[in-house]
């Protein structure tokens, strides 16, 4: 063991556990980015049915309060009470919203997973789905939940209170 070199067992024991680290480093990143998308496909679809819920209350609601305008009096609640929400712009804000944060969980999970750059636009097109899916489910669980509630409630008069 003269002067050159190091000793060759000390190297390839050193070289095996920096490997080793980065293989595990990199296995580790990956099941955390793998979770990350997961919970973030789960996210979004929750986000997109909580808003096809809270815009079918609201819709739901105003259309129930509009139909109680004629039985009471304006002077007594103003002229403002019972107008109806228009639908069309609800819906319009409610489909940009879904695009926009679709938009924004793809470009972060393109960000935390590791591999080709284009992803995006893979994760987009799986977060439009989910948004797609999330709308239509939202609205027939609303429809059938609120269906039979706001028309029992309609037919309410306020001569029987």
């Amino acid at each position: 063991e003269g002067g050159r070199g190091g000793r060759v067992s000390e190297v390839g024991a050193s070289l095996s556990d920096h490997h080793n680290l980065i293989v595990r480093l990199r296995r580790n990143r990956l099941q955390i980015a793998k979770t990350f998308e997961t919970t973030t496909y789960v996210m979004q679809g929750a986000i997109v049915v909580i808003n096809v819920f809270v815009v079918n209350l609201l819709y739901g609601f105003s259309s129930l309060l509009s139909s109680m305008q004629a039985q009471i009096p304006t002077s007594i609640v103003g002229p403002l009470f019972g107008s109806q929400i228009p639908l069309e712009p609800v819906m319009y804000m409610t489909a940009i919203f879904s695009v926009a944060t679709a938009a924004l969980n793809a470009f972060s999970i393109a960000r935390v997973t590791p591999g080709v750059s284009r992803a995006f636009w893979y994760y987009l097109g799986i977060l439009m789905m989910i948004s797609g899916a999330g709308i239509i489910l939202g609205s027939m669980m609303m429809n059938y939940i609120l269906g039979s509630t706001l028309h029992a409630l309609s037919n309410l008069t306020l001569t029987s209170f």
